[in-house]
């Protein structure tokens, strides 16, 4: 697709839509594989980026919460 063509361009779209469902998709790793990582070891746990984790937890606590209540009421 980096090459501006999606899989399985050359065939007509109908058709494509029946082949995709036979295919096996491909093996993805686990979460415990993807920790192991080398890119995830590596990264550095910042007090920017730990700040903009809290910050956004908080934010989609309070958000449910008062979604929650909006709804119940």
């Amino acid at each position: 697709m980096a090459k501006g063509e999606p899989p399985l361009a050359d065939l007509h779209p109908v058709r494509v839509l029946f082949i995709i469902p036979r295919e096996n998709p491909p093996q993805r790793p686990s979460a415990k594989e993807l920790l192991k990582h080398r890119f995830i070891k590596n990264a550095r746990k910042g007090p920017r980026l730990l700040e903009r984790i809290r910050r956004m937890s908080s934010f989609a606590i309070s958000d449910f919460h008062n979604m929650y209540f909006a709804i119940s009421e």
